[in-house]
């Protein structure tokens, strides 16, 4: 059974989840908390389990990939890491360069790197999550789901600030939104409850 793991990695904590699919079904979850500190609470939750709860050095992103796969593998809610076949990572900044999902090459690693300045609490630590895991997991299809790509169709009436355009010209100076991976999903799901059509890009 093909499964996937939704990364969400912030400033100092990460979030996971593993996903059983077609089905969707939701085999477990956790938290990590004070990535890159010697003293790290790890939280997993598994369906019809009493809460995994312990600390654990989680001084740098290999380690706490490892802690987390050997996880997985001890709670038996993967037989063999092939079982994992990809890898979807929640990025904050995307800037101009990205409106939708993608899959992570090489290229598309740089320019999320390159993107530190939009969000340089975020940016770096989530690349260094995607290349850790297309480390350890090389097989696995990576995908980077941006937060603003939601909002890369606003008009420049709506992105642009009031002040000397070269601004954004020489220093990107606009607007680029935020939790779009939400209000993407918010959108949808209010288009569903009103019986409205819904089409989204991003």
């Amino acid at each position: 059974m093909p499964q996937y793991l939704a990364i969400n990695a912030g400033s100092s904590t990460l979030k996971w989840r593993l996903f059983a699919m077609p089905a969707e079904s939701l085999l477990g979850q956790g938290l990590i908390d004070r990535i890159n500190h010697s003293h790290a609470t790890v939280t997993v939750k598994v369906p019809h389990q009493p809460d995994l709860t312990y600390t654990t050095a989680t001084d740098d992103c290999r380690r706490v990939v490892a802690d987390l796969l050997l996880r997985l593998k001890q709670l038996g809610l993967v037989s063999h890491l092939h079982d994992i076949v990809g890898v979807g990572h929640r990025v904050v900044a995307g800037g101009e360069d990205f409106n939708q999902s993608v899959v992570v090459d090489d290229d598309v690693l740089l320019r999320i790197r390159n993107l530190r300045n939009l969000a340089p609490l975020h940016n770096p630590v989530q690349a260094n999550f995607i290349a850790t895991f297309r480390d350890v997991l090389p097989w696995a299809t990576q995908v980077a789901v941006f937060d603003s790509a939601f909002h890369q169709s606003m008009p420049p009436t709506s992105y642009l600030y009031g002040v000397p355009y070269n601004w954004y010209q020489q220093y990107g100076a606009r607007k680029y939104g935020a939790h779009g991976t939400s209000v993407r999903y918010v959108a949808a799901r209010t288009a569903t409850l009103l019986g409205r059509h819904w089409t989204s890009y991003a």
